[in-house]
Protein backbone atom coordinates (compact mmCIF):
# COMPACT_ATOMS: atom_id res chain seq x y z
CA UNK A 1 0.00 0.00 0.00
CA UNK A 2 0.94 3.57 -0.45
CA UNK A 3 3.27 4.21 2.50
CA UNK A 4 2.89 8.03 2.25
CA UNK A 5 -1.04 7.47 3.10
CA UNK A 6 -1.47 7.58 7.19
CA UNK A 7 -3.90 5.48 9.04
CA UNK A 8 -7.13 7.54 10.06
CA UNK A 9 -7.13 9.80 13.19
CA UNK A 10 -9.57 9.02 15.89
CA UNK A 11 -11.26 11.77 15.20
CA UNK A 12 -11.80 10.23 11.86
CA UNK A 13 -12.63 7.11 13.06
CA UNK A 14 -15.48 8.67 15.23
CA UNK A 15 -16.88 10.75 12.26
CA UNK A 16 -17.21 7.28 10.33
CA UNK A 17 -18.56 5.40 12.98
CA UNK A 18 -21.25 7.98 13.03
CA UNK A 19 -22.14 8.22 9.36
CA UNK A 20 -22.25 4.67 9.70
CA UNK A 21 -24.95 4.27 12.90
CA UNK A 22 -26.87 7.19 10.90
CA UNK A 23 -26.72 5.76 7.73
CA UNK A 24 -28.04 2.35 9.33
CA UNK A 25 -30.83 4.01 11.22
CA UNK A 26 -32.11 6.04 7.97
CA UNK A 27 -32.49 2.92 6.15
CA UNK A 28 -34.43 1.17 9.18
CA UNK A 29 -31.50 -0.79 10.51
CA UNK A 30 -31.02 -1.53 14.10
CA UNK A 31 -27.60 0.01 15.02
CA UNK A 32 -26.47 -1.28 18.76
CA UNK A 33 -23.21 -0.56 20.86
CA UNK A 34 -22.68 -3.99 19.66
CA UNK A 35 -22.43 -3.13 16.41
CA UNK A 36 -20.04 -0.03 16.94
CA UNK A 37 -17.58 -1.67 19.01
CA UNK A 38 -17.61 -4.61 15.84
CA UNK A 39 -17.34 -1.70 13.44
CA UNK A 40 -14.80 -0.27 15.58
CA UNK A 41 -12.19 -3.46 15.90
CA UNK A 42 -12.70 -4.05 11.84
CA UNK A 43 -11.77 -0.49 10.78
CA UNK A 44 -8.76 -0.76 13.38
CA UNK A 45 -7.81 -4.38 12.01
CA UNK A 46 -4.30 -3.94 10.39
CA UNK A 47 -5.15 -6.60 7.64
CA UNK A 48 -8.08 -8.21 5.77
CA UNK A 49 -10.46 -9.89 8.06
CA UNK A 50 -12.27 -12.39 8.32
CA UNK A 51 -15.48 -12.72 10.25
CA UNK A 52 -14.18 -15.65 12.66
CA UNK A 53 -10.56 -13.11 13.07
CA UNK A 54 -12.46 -10.17 13.99
CA UNK A 55 -14.73 -12.11 16.53
CA UNK A 56 -11.47 -13.74 18.10
CA UNK A 57 -9.90 -10.40 18.48
CA UNK A 58 -13.82 -8.68 19.63
CA UNK A 59 -14.53 -11.00 22.17
CA UNK A 60 -11.33 -10.68 24.40
CA UNK A 61 -13.29 -6.78 25.14
CA UNK A 62 -16.84 -7.63 24.50
CA UNK A 63 -17.13 -11.43 26.08
CA UNK A 64 -21.25 -10.61 25.23
CA UNK A 65 -20.60 -10.57 21.52
CA UNK A 66 -21.16 -13.99 19.34
CA UNK A 67 -20.12 -14.81 16.09
CA UNK A 68 -23.42 -14.50 14.49
CA UNK A 69 -23.55 -10.55 15.27
CA UNK A 70 -19.75 -10.04 13.75
CA UNK A 71 -20.63 -11.83 10.56
CA UNK A 72 -24.26 -9.90 10.30
CA UNK A 73 -22.46 -6.62 10.97
CA UNK A 74 -20.16 -7.25 8.79
CA UNK A 75 -22.36 -8.30 5.65
CA UNK A 76 -24.29 -4.87 7.28
CA UNK A 77 -20.99 -2.81 6.24
CA UNK A 78 -20.85 -4.47 2.89
CA UNK A 79 -24.45 -3.59 2.30
CA UNK A 80 -24.27 0.43 3.38
CA UNK A 81 -20.96 0.30 1.06
CA UNK A 82 -18.48 0.91 4.30
CA UNK A 83 -16.64 -2.87 3.78
CA UNK A 84 -16.05 -4.56 1.09
CA UNK A 85 -15.60 -8.83 0.60
CA UNK A 86 -11.99 -10.21 -0.94
CA UNK A 87 -12.06 -13.94 -2.00
CA UNK A 88 -8.82 -14.62 -2.59
CA UNK A 89 -9.07 -18.07 -3.96
CA UNK A 90 -8.41 -19.89 -0.71
CA UNK A 91 -12.35 -20.53 0.75
CA UNK A 92 -12.10 -17.84 3.39
CA UNK A 93 -13.91 -14.43 3.38
CA UNK A 94 -12.19 -11.31 3.87
CA UNK A 95 -13.39 -7.57 4.72
CA UNK A 96 -11.83 -4.74 4.39
CA UNK A 97 -12.92 -1.43 4.87
CA UNK A 98 -13.66 0.56 1.82
CA UNK A 99 -14.03 4.53 0.94
CA UNK A 100 -11.40 7.04 2.13
CA UNK A 101 -10.24 4.81 5.05
CA UNK A 102 -8.86 2.51 2.59
CA UNK A 103 -7.39 4.32 -0.44
CA UNK A 104 -7.64 1.81 -2.97
CA UNK A 105 -4.68 -0.68 -3.85
CA UNK A 106 -4.36 -4.01 -5.54
CA UNK A 107 -3.28 -7.27 -4.08
CA UNK A 108 0.10 -9.58 -4.54
CA UNK A 109 -1.30 -13.05 -2.90
CA UNK A 110 1.14 -15.34 -2.03
CA UNK A 111 -0.54 -19.55 -3.15
CA UNK A 112 1.99 -20.90 -0.65
CA UNK A 113 1.38 -19.13 2.73
CA UNK A 114 -1.71 -17.03 1.99
CA UNK A 115 0.09 -13.48 2.99
CA UNK A 116 -1.43 -11.10 1.21
CA UNK A 117 0.54 -7.65 0.41
CA UNK A 118 -0.96 -4.04 -0.40
CA UNK A 119 0.63 -2.28 -3.01
CA UNK A 120 -0.10 1.16 -5.25
CA UNK A 121 1.36 1.44 -8.60
CA UNK A 122 0.22 5.25 -10.29
CA UNK A 123 1.46 3.26 -13.46
CA UNK A 124 -0.64 0.17 -13.33
CA UNK A 125 -3.88 2.50 -12.54
CA UNK A 126 -2.99 4.51 -15.49
CA UNK A 127 -2.76 1.47 -17.53
CA UNK A 128 -6.06 0.33 -16.51
CA UNK A 129 -8.07 3.76 -17.13
CA UNK A 130 -6.24 3.32 -20.72
CA UNK A 131 -7.81 0.13 -21.55
CA UNK A 132 -11.39 1.06 -20.53
CA UNK A 133 -11.31 4.17 -22.58
CA UNK A 134 -9.57 2.37 -25.74
CA UNK A 135 -12.70 -0.13 -25.39
CA UNK A 136 -15.37 2.88 -24.88
CA UNK A 137 -15.65 0.63 -21.26
CA UNK A 138 -17.03 3.26 -18.21
CA UNK A 139 -15.35 1.57 -15.32
CA UNK A 140 -16.83 1.91 -11.93
CA UNK A 141 -14.71 0.21 -10.31
CA UNK A 142 -11.78 -2.27 -10.31
CA UNK A 143 -9.79 -4.62 -8.60
CA UNK A 144 -6.69 -6.48 -9.05
CA UNK A 145 -5.20 -9.08 -7.40
CA UNK A 146 -1.75 -10.88 -8.65
CA UNK A 147 -1.53 -14.52 -7.53
CA UNK A 148 2.13 -16.44 -7.23
CA UNK A 149 4.89 -16.66 -3.97
CA UNK A 150 6.21 -14.26 -1.80
CA UNK A 151 10.01 -14.36 -1.31
CA UNK A 152 9.72 -16.59 1.80
CA UNK A 153 7.52 -19.50 -0.13
CA UNK A 154 9.63 -18.97 -3.56
CA UNK A 155 12.74 -20.02 -1.83
CA UNK A 156 11.71 -22.69 -0.15
CA UNK A 157 9.99 -24.23 -3.08
CA UNK A 158 11.14 -27.04 -4.63
CA UNK A 159 12.40 -25.78 -8.50
CA UNK A 160 10.33 -28.00 -10.07
CA UNK A 161 7.28 -26.05 -8.36
CA UNK A 162 8.51 -22.69 -9.23
CA UNK A 163 5.96 -21.69 -12.38
CA UNK A 164 7.56 -18.77 -15.04
CA UNK A 165 4.49 -16.40 -15.16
Amino acid sequence: MDPSVAPPSRQEEERWLETIARDARRKGLRWTAQRTAIAEAFLRHPAHVTAKELYVRIRRRHPKIGMTTVYRTLEMLVGLGYARVLNFEDGRTRYEPRGHLKPHHDHLICIGCGKTIEFFNEELERLQFQAAQEEQFVMTNHRLDIFGYCRECDESAAPDVRKDA
